[in-house]
């Protein structure tokens, strides 16, 4: 199974974190055809729109610094706010959700040696969620009145077998699992009382199993012949969303989401994707991701599916790699998280694309810069 954060803490070693996969799943702050580009069309951060409409999109993400370290970041209107306590810390922006005038943001910070730490921030001052001991991550965040719950995991013991998914609500934790088997929270969904969570935990066999929690109770959505991760989930009435992907018989990940358990494959199976991030309105699906380029093995072309219809958001131009991680819907528009084209040799961009047009966040000079989860509000 891939592990889907730029900042983990080895589970090999005591010290402080980045086994970067390249893969992590952004968490947008979930509610109930866009058109095609190269790298050479991305545009400049752009606020005069914010302005005029009253329209604001906000997304957390991470960049590396000039000193090399990850910082936790989210941008309001691409005016980038630096979350980190201090510039020579580790950190990771995950998941962004905005109430009122209240910006909350889950991720990890960390020390130069030591675990991570999984947190969230308010208005840009930190809550610490976990206290050091152990390497942890806060994945997902969702407000619902005074409340805060967030997802994520712990490692509680030696691997395998010590990650323990679990959320936390005003701060205090409930775990999901027993830890005799590792498993992840990834996404979180709150509708009146019931707390929904999606993820995976490995089984008997070694192989990851996709699943939720709704209220603590499991439910699986794959039976553990192959691996399998639930990486976004969101209710809409009495129907149960979740995005994630499988590998098939092939040994190729396949993007796929699940409607109240019965599965819908996004992509055929003959090239790697992955589902990242799903949201819904009305009848219409609408889910973020990535499928590897047609004659490649590497080459990520980011889309995103409107009820199964893909719009690629780029083209792979140049042996580009590219992701979107997070997808959020606002009317008629369509905004979508992710990395910008990133050409070998060269660093990569944060960017945000509003109906397939993207605009960059960050200057493209960083070797990692991602945008990996979006909200909008119209405050």
């Amino acid at each position: 199974m891939i592990r889907k954060s730029f900042l983990v803490t080895s589970i090999f070693a005591a010290s402080l974190l980045l086994i970067s996969s390249c893969l992590n799943t952004g968490n947008n702050q979930n509610g109930s055809s866009g058109q095609n580009n190269s790298n050479q069309n991305i545009n400049p951060i752009n606020t005069t729109t914010a302005q005029n409409t009253g329209i604001h999109v906000y997304a957390a993400g991470v960049e590396v610094g000039g000193n090399g370290k990850y910082r936790a970041m989210y941008w309001k209107d691409g005016v980038p706010v630096i979350l980190d306590s201090n510039s020579d810390h580790n950190g990771e922006a995950d998941s962004i959700f905005v109430s009122g005038s209240d910006v909350y943001v889950s991720g990890i910070e960390g020390f130069n040696s030591g675990p991570a730490i999984a947190k969230y921030w308010k208005n840009g001052s930190p809550t610490n969620l976990t206290d050091g001991a152990n390497a942890a991550s806060a994945k997902s965040i969702f407000v619902s009145g005074s409340d805060v719950y967030i997802a994520g995991y712990e490692q509680l013991g030696s691997y395998p077998g010590g990650f323990v998914a679990k959320y936390w609500k005003n701060g205090v934790v409930t775990n999901l699992n027993a830890g005799s088997t590792d498993a992840f929270a990834n996404s979180i969904f709150v509708l009146g009382s019931d707390v929904y969570i999606a993820g995976d935990e490995r089984n008997s066999s070694s192989t990851d199993v996709a699943k939720y929690w709704k209220n603590g109770v499991a439910t699986a959505l794959t039976d553990g012949t192959y691996s399998a991760v639930a990486n976004s989930i969101v209710v809409s009435g009495s129907d149960v969303y979740v995005a994630g992907y499988e590998k098939n018989s092939s040994g190729k990940f396949v993007a796929t989401y699940w409607k109240n358990g019965v599965i819908v494959n996004l992509t055929d199976g003959t090239r790697d994707a992955m589902a990242n991030s799903i949201f819904v309105v009305g009848s219409d699906v609408y889910v973020a991701g990535y499928e590897v380029k047609a004659g490649t093995t590497n080459q990520n072309i980011a889309k995103y599916w409107k009820n199964g219809i893909a719009t690629d958001l780029t083209d792979g131009a140049g042996g580009a790699y590219s992701q979107a991680y997070s997808i959020f819907v606002s009317g008629s528009d369509i905004y979508v998280a992710g990395n910008g084209p990133i050409i070998a040799g060269s660093g990569e961009s944060a960017t945000c694309w509003k109906n397939g047009v993207p605009t960059a966040l960050t200057d493209g000079l960083a070797i990692i810069a991602s945008a990996l989860s979006v909200t909008v509000t119209t405050n």
